[in-house]
């Protein structure tokens, strides 16, 4: 099908740019016809029931997967039998172009990489395996006081408690291998079906390699047009099954250890012997580091406090300056969750600019809030 120019009405969302065409989707930035909102509109290239139901399975599940670090779907619109989701806008790019730019400094990663295995702790915490974790499928919001990481395209993603939609072997029969050659556990390259949360985490150690060293841990050939050769693909999945790869001290002396540490737990191809989750990986990560307590991945029992936020006079900043007033509230959200983070909150829910956090105590609480309002207040606003 054809790519949709700017104008173009999808249902009630408007289509303002075309952003990008691969994999099975044309992508837009679109707009709300009604509420203004900004949004990611992905419109199939080709209509298939097989396509339809895994669109609609990973539209269901990435819907129900609310947290700060994973992109969310909010609505599906139909067009020609094609099943279109609806995600969040995130102004920003995604890892691997931010990571083309520049390289970060180890503080940087340092700080995403928290936030990518919360994100990534989530999903596996709600009994869903990604698959397909790598650098171009986390988008960073750079509209923000720091980059937050956020995990999107669930496309991979397996419910581990339900059965795979569509065949699980080829039509050979042989098992289904799916996923992305340099970051595929060694037991996905066998059989992708019944791979479980510690194959996702070996494809998190290859991501924190590559920020930190500017190279991937198994190998690096490709096409001159970047898609690997079946022969390439060969050699890095015998490398991925040795556990054959350079130690990040080799490309980065100074890396620190509890971060080397981290990233060998990773890559340990026996299943058995690999990190067991990501609150394990977190811990090791964070181990000994000077850096503040981060967000609570569950929620405190017992007697809670309870926090509401709300930004006064929203709905008039949203009629009167619709495009102002979302750039605003992405920095507000921003600096809310970095002040949640350092007090160890726990975000229930956020609709807009409403925050409901949860804290294990009121002192807790109190902190947050007068952190939240200083951290606020000392931020430079647009006019």
């Amino acid at each position: 099908m054809d790519v949709y120019e700017p104008g173009t009405l999808v249902q009630r969302y408007r289509v303002e740019r075309h952003i990008t065409t691969g994999g099975i989707f044309h992508q837009y930035q679109a707009e709300h016809v009604d509420l203004l909102t900004t949004h990611l509109l992905s419109v199939p290239i080709r209509a298939g029931q097989d396509s339809t139901a895994r669109i609609l399975q990973q539209a269901r599940l990435q819907a129900r997967l609310r947290h700060p670090n994973i992109v969310a779907v909010t609505d599906v619109v139909w067009l020609d039998e094609r099943a279109c989701p609806i995600e969040d806008y995130v102004d920003g790019v995604n890892l691997a172009e931010l990571f083309d730019r520049r390289r970060l400094t180890i503080e940087e990663v340092d700080q995403l990489a928290r936030a990518i295995v919360r994100g990534v702790g989530w999903l596996h915490d709600h009994g869903v395996v990604h698959r397909d974790i790598k650098m171009s499928n986390f988008m960073v919001d750079m509209s923000g006081a720091e980059p937050v990481p956020r995990l999107a395209n669930l496309f991979l993603a397996r419910e581990l408690a339900k059965d795979e939609v569509g065949r699980s072997t080829r039509p050979d029969g042989n098992p289904l291998v799916v996923g992305t050659p340099w970051f595929m556990a060694p037991e996905q390259t066998f059989n992708s079906v019944t791979v479980d949360q510690r194959a996702d985490l070996w494809s998190v150690g290859c991501l924190l390699y590559g920020l930190l060293t500017g190279k991937r841990p198994f190998a690096d050939g490709v096409r001159s047009d970047g898609v690997p050769t079946w022969d390439v693909v060969t050699d890095i999945f015998n490398l991925v099954r040795r556990g054959e790869y350079l130690p990040v001290n080799v490309h980065l002396p100074s890396a620190p250890k509890r971060m080397e540490k981290a990233i060998a737990a990773c890559l340990e191809v026996e299943v058995e012997d690999r990190v067991a989750d990501a609150t394990t990986l977190l811990e090791l990560w964070t181990a000994g580091s000077d850096a503040p307590v981060i967000a609570s991945e569950r929620p405190p029992s017992g007697e809670v406090a309870l926090v509401f936020t709300d930004v006064a006079g929203s709905t008039v900043l949203w009629n009167s300056a619709p495009e102002a007033m979302r750039h605003a509230l992405f920095a507000h959200n921003a600096l809310l969750r970095r002040v949640l983070r350092e007090n160890g909150g726990y975000e229930v829910k956020t609709e807009g600019d409403s925050f409901m956090i949860a804290f294990a105590s009121a002192l807790d609480g109190l902190r947050f809030c007068v952190e939240a309002q200083q951290a606020l207040y000392a931020h430079a606003w647009a006019a």
